[in-house]
């Protein structure tokens, strides 16, 4: 099978997985580009952040057409403390993956990895509890927000994913949102997140341009792929779906950088 099939049909199984649970799948994507397709960390992480914002774009686009938009008015202190320090360290995160030695940057992926595993297994077993964590004035809430943002903002720059998997359970145990408010409330922080990063990549050279035709099959297969998950999402089993997806995940990163 051709590298273009395999990216365009792996990236279709693994939007249908990501829709399922209401993610774009990034964080799956990864091992597949290294393990599967063969790119070097280094060149694999702005490929899936290239990948993620189009998925992104798409299904902002989608919710929108489709009136499908929730109320996000209540949470708007929030999107904007979690965009800031989103933005800022994703800006910091990409000049960080720049200057990691590949052996360091694989040892970072697999950490980080491992953790958004354990983070889904977590959730899946804990899904019915709910928020809000967070309470107290609204400095008290922007500097909690800010402090989340950061760590969204990094992981999305290292991995190349738009964050769903970290901005939605925030929203949701953190600040206690509706689970469809946190899913667009997510998508607002990650947008201006990830264009950030790939701002960045492309201004150090590490974004390039001469796979377009792949990163457009792999995008096809990932809006594709996202679309059917989520109409077939109301009769899965979403908790463990994620149990299943986080165990799936955990292994899938351990053979692809064990090496590290």
């Amino acid at each position: 099978m051709s590298t273009s099939a395999v990216a365009f049909l792996s990236c279709l199984l693994i939007g249908v997985l990501g829709g399922l649970i209401g993610l774009g799948g990034a964080e799956f994507r990864l091992p597949v580009l290294v393990a599967v397709l063969g790119y070097a960390p280094h060149a694999a992480v702005p490929i899936n952040l290239t990948v993620s914002f189009v998925t992104l774009l798409t299904a902002v686009a989608t919710r929108w057409i489709a009136g499908a938009i929730p109320e996000v008015a209540p949470f708007l202190l929030e999107i904007a403390s979690l965009t800031t320090g989103a933005v800022v360290f994703a800006y910091l995160g990409s000049g960080v993956l720049h200057r990691l030695s590949r052996q360091a940057l694989s040892r970072t992926i697999l950490v980080l990895l491992l953790g958004i595993g354990l983070l889904l297994i977590v959730e899946g077993l804990t899904g019915a509890i709910t928020g809000p964590w967070v309470a107290g004035s609204t400095l008290a809430r922007c500097m909690v927000g800010v402090g989340l943002g950061v760590g969204v903002g990094l992981v999305s720059s290292l991995l190349g994913v738009a964050g769903g998997e970290l901005l939605i359970p925030i929203f949701v145990y953190a600040f206690g949102a509706p689970i469809k408010t946190a899913g667009m409330a997510g998508m607002l922080v990650s947008i201006p997140t990830v264009a950030t990063g790939l701002w960045r990549y492309y201004r150090i050279g590490s974004l390039s341009l001469a796979s377009v035709a792949l990163l457009g099959l792999m995008a096809l297969g990932s809006i594709i792929g996202a679309v059917g998950g989520a109409a077939m999402a109301p009769y899965a089993p979403a908790e463990g779906l994620k149990i299943g997806l986080g165990l799936i995940l955990i292994w899938s990163a351990w053979r692809a950088f064990r090496e590290a």
